[in-house]
């Protein structure tokens, strides 16, 4: 059974007598609560919270918007073809960074005002052409004025993860018994550290690069001289 953000943040404001009908401490609570869901985003790349966006091609245009809740990008393929492989931004801006190509060899992204953007190197010349992004997106965190909105963002088998983590920073910030922040932090380390083992466990997963070059993020029709003319090495 899902748990709701009104139900967790109920649960951490009960660790205090009266919480649960005091305004004050379940305004606490949700801090708490809203705290504790803040570090996932910067603690682990979870394979749960693997999605996709599809773009479509401009020729002569580079920049592309992606979602704002991109996290870390897993892949990137242009058609039904090829993985673009990562370059840097400074390989782009050394090397003919105005070139056109119909393929691009590569992407990074970077931000541009409040925007964040994929950049596609070397420039497509082909119009319509289908940009597949696979990445592991941020979990959603509630904002603390909609404490009625939707559930905790997290495997069901690990949504009361934020309510123990929680716990921990709300008796801290109390002065608790420090055997009590103890226990609930216990708990809040144990849970996260089964949630990445089980996170990494892909039973049979195989995968075969034979007959293609590692790391090179190139289809057939590429030959290095494509490289050359395109980076200058």
């Amino acid at each position: 059974m899902a748990l709701s953000v009104v139900q967790a943040r109920k649960l951490i404001a009960k660790s205090v007598k009266g919480g649960a009908n005091d305004q004050d401490l379940k305004n606490d609570a949700m801090e708490a609560l809203i705290l504790a869901l803040s570090e996932l985003n910067t603690d682990h790349c979870y394979e749960f919270l693997a999605t996709a966006v599809t773009l479509t091609s401009t020729a002569g245009t580079a920049d592309y918007t992606v979602p704002s809740n991109l996290l870390k990008v897993y892949s990137v393929l242009w058609g039904a073809d090829y993985e673009l492989a990562y370059r840097s931004q400074r390989v782009d801006d050394r090397f003919r960074p105005d070139k056109t190509s119909n393929s691009p060899l590569g992407y990074n992204l970077y931000p541009l005002g409040a925007l964040t953007k994929m950049r596609l190197m070397p420039k497509p010349g082909t119009d319509n052409v289908l940009i597949k992004v696979k990445y592991y997106r941020r979990i959603s965190i509630p904002a603390a004025a909609s404490a009625t909105a939707g559930d905790i963002d997290l495997p069901t088998d690990f949504q009361y993860w934020p309510v123990f983590q929680g716990k921990a920073h709300f008796l801290g910030d109390r002065n608790a018994p420090p055997m009590r922040i103890q226990y609930w932090q216990q708990k809040a380390d144990k849970t996260l550290a089964r949630m990445k083992w089980m996170d990494q466990q892909h039973p049979g997963e195989t995968v075969s690069l034979e007959g293609r070059p590692v790391g090179t993020g190139l289809p057939p029709e590429h030959t290095w001289n494509a490289v050359i003319d395109a980076y200058g090495f």
